[in-house]
């Protein structure tokens, strides 16, 4: 089984239909690991702009990594040229000939592991951007991580509880976000007893 440690960085080129301008190659970190389901672990990798965190299944991991090291191994590979994270927030010059990283990610400063970057896990791998997270917030989902983190372990156990005996209906929460983004990671965090809306 193959398994790989938080921390892991590798490149993706991605494709956005809905914004076309932040289509280009992006570095993911493997920051999440989810061993709810039987099989094969998912991981959960985010790259610098929080626009296109996601799943990745093991098999998609490993063949992304193996092709990275191949890369690395050939002489001659072109490098892609680096793009500032910040210019990739407002969409300007990202292509498939550029790469957004993550920031200092090579030096021991701004590794993930060394410098203690690394979103805290829940119970089933999920992260969880905390108050103890060291990364600067990259969008408003981890802008409001620690406070969405506060509510569930404080406030979620007492609504739910407040559900009638036998009552079948998951608790239902409005979330009111112009994207969906927010609505879609809350869902994605909370238990499986309570429905996102947007």
């Amino acid at each position: 089984l193959f398994r790989s440690p938080r921390g892991t960085l590798f490149e993706q080129s991605v494709s956005c239909h809905v914004e076309p301008r932040r289509s280009g190659s992006y570095q993911f970190c493997v920051v999440g690991l989810d061993v709810s389901m039987p099989g094969q672990p998912r991981y959960f990798a985010w790259e610098p702009t929080g626009y296109f965190d996601r799943w990745f299944s093991c098999d998609e991991l490993e063949q992304r990594l193996a092709l990275d090291r191949t890369c690395r191994s050939v002489g001659g590979v072109h490098r892609k040229e680096e793009l500032d994270w910040q210019r990739a927030h407002r969409k300007e010059g990202i292509s498939i000939a550029r790469a957004v990283r993550w920031p200092d990610a090579s030096s021991a400063e701004g590794s993930f592991i060394h410098a203690g970057l690394l979103p805290v896990l829940d119970s089933r791998g999920r992260p969880w951007s905390t108050r103890s997270c060291k990364l600067q917030p990259r969008n408003t989902i981890d802008l409001v991580g620690p406070l969405l983190h506060t509510w569930q372990r404080q406030f979620l156990p007492s609504l739910l509880q407040k559900q009638l005996p036998g009552e079948e209906r998951p608790l239902r929460l409005l979330v009111l976000d112009g994207s969906g983004r927010l609505a879609r990671a809350l869902q994605e965090l909370l238990e499986e007893n309570v429905e996102v809306f947007a």
